[in-house]
C-alpha cells in the first residue's frame, strides 16, 4: 500500500512540475503543489513551492492565504508569528484585500489586537461591509452571553419568515400583487408551502412562477425535487428537460437530471446526459467531477482516471478538481494526444 501511495506521489509531482512550468501565473497549480507536499509530509518542500507561487502570483490572495497555513502549520502550536509575517507580506503588495485583513486579524489572540487590525483594514477599504461588520461583532461580543443570545434570537426571528408560516404567507402574498413580485417571491412563497406541506398550493405557485420567470433555474429545480418527493419520476425528469431548454448552463439542473437518469435508468444514461452537459459547459468543472464520481461508483476506475485527466487539461485551473485528484491519490495515465 505504502509503494503505490509512493509512486502515486511521484506520478503527481511530475504531473504538478509540468502544470507549475506551463502555468507559473496560476495559483491554483501552486497551491496544489504545495498539498500535494504537505500530503507527503515534506513540509519544508511545501513550504518553499507555495513561496515560489508567491513570487510568481504576488497578487494572489489565495496564495498568500495558502502560504500562511503553511507557514503556521510549521510553526509551534499556538503560535500564528510565521503566518502573521507571510500575511503582512501579502498586505505590502495587496492592501485592498478584505481576505488579507480578515485573516490578519483572526491571526490575533487578543480583542484590541484584532480591534485594531481591523481598523487599519478599514483605513485601506473604507467601504467595505465585511470588516465594518466584523468589527461591530467585536465589539458587542463583550456583551454578556445572555443579552448576545437573545440579540441573536431576535435577529432570527426578524429574518426567517418560516418561523410564522401564516404571517410569511401574507407578505409574500402582497408581494406577489405589487407587480407581479421578483422570482424569489415566488420561489420564497413556494418553499412556505412546501414547509407546510401543501403539495397542490406548492405546485400551483411554482407553475405560474415559471410562466413569469421561464428563465430562473431554481424554480424548475424546486418543481423537478417536487416531483421526485412523489415519487414520479417521469415527471420530474420533464422538469429538468424543460428546465434545461431555458437555462442550459444551469449545473445544478443538469445535476439533478444525471442522478435522476442514474436511478431510473443506470449508469449508461447518466453517462449520456454528462456528456450532453459537457458538450454544452466544456469548461466546467462540476460536471466533469460529477463524470468521474458517476464511474467510480460503479467500478469503472479506468474510465474515471481518463476523465480525471481530461478534465484536468479542459480545466487546468480547477481548484476541485486538484483536490479530488490528490485526495484520491491514484496515478492517472498519460492523456493521448
Amino acid at each position: 500500500m505504502e509503494e503505490v501511495k509512493w509512486d502515486a506521489i511521484k506520478n503527481g509531482r511530475r504531473l504538478m512540475k509540468s502544470s507549475t512550468e506551463r502555468n507559473p501565473k496560476q495559483p491554483l497549480c501552486w497551491i496544489a503543489s504545495a498539498r500535494l507536499e504537505e500530503d507527503a509530509g515534506e513540509m519544508e518542500a511545501a513550504r518553499q513551492l507555495i513561496q515560489k507561487g508567491c513570487e510568481e502570483c504576488p497578487n494572489s490572495v489565495d496564495v498568500w492565504l495558502e502560504a500562511c497555513r503553511i507557514a503556521n502549520a510549521r510553526s509551534s502550536p499556538n503560535s500564528n508569528e510565521a503566518g502573521k509575517a507571510v500575511i503582512a507580506r501579502g498586505l505590502n503588495l495587496i492592501p485592498n484585500s478584505v481576505k488579507l485583513w480578515m485573516q490578519a486579524a483572526n491571526l490575533e489572540h487578543d480583542d484590541s489586537n484584532k480591534s485594531r487590525v481591523l481598523s487599519r483594514g478599514l483605513q485601506h477599504i473604507p467601504d467595505s461591509v465585511l470588516l465594518r461588520k466584523a468589527v461591530v461583532e467585536l465589539a458587542t461580543a463583550e456583551k454578556s452571553n445572555e443579552e448576545e443570545e437573545e440579540e441573536n434570537a431576535n435577529a432570527k426571528q426578524s429574518m426567517n419568515l418560516s418561523w410564522e408560516p401564516e404571517r410569511a404567507r401574507m407578505i409574500l402574498a402582497e408581494a406577489r400583487k405589487r407587480g407581479g413580485g421578483t422570482e424569489r417571491v415566488w420561489m420564497k412563497s413556494a418553499i412556505v408551502e412546501r414547509g407546510l406541506g401543501n403539495v397542490e398550493e406548492e405546485r400551483k405557485l411554482l407553475d405560474e412562477g415559471l410562466k413569469k420567470f421561464p428563465s430562473f433555474f431554481k424554480l424548475w429545480l424546486m418543481l423537478g425535487q417536487l416531483e421526485e418527493r412523489l415519487d414520479r419520476l417521469e415527471k420530474a425528469k420533464e422538469a429538468y428537460d424543460s428546465g434545461l431548454k431555458h437555462c442550459p448552463n444551469s449545473i445544478p439542473l443538469w445535476l439533478s437530471l444525471v442522478n435522476l437518469e442514474e436511478n431510473l435508468n443506470g449508469v449508461t444514461s447518466a453517462r449520456a446526459v454528462l456528456t450532453q452537459a459537457r458538450n454544452k459547459n466544456p469548461h466546467n468543472p462540476q460536471l466533469w467531477l460529477a463524470a468521474t464520481r458517476t464511474e467510480l461508483r460503479h467500478g469503472n476506475n479506468k474510465e474515471a482516471d481518463i476523465l480525471m485527466v481530461r478534465a484536468l487539461h479542459e480545466c487546468p485551473n480547477s481548484g476541485i478538481l486538484w483536490a479530488a485528484y490528490i485526495e484520491s491519490m491514484v496515478p492517472l495515465p498519460l492523456l493521448n494526444g
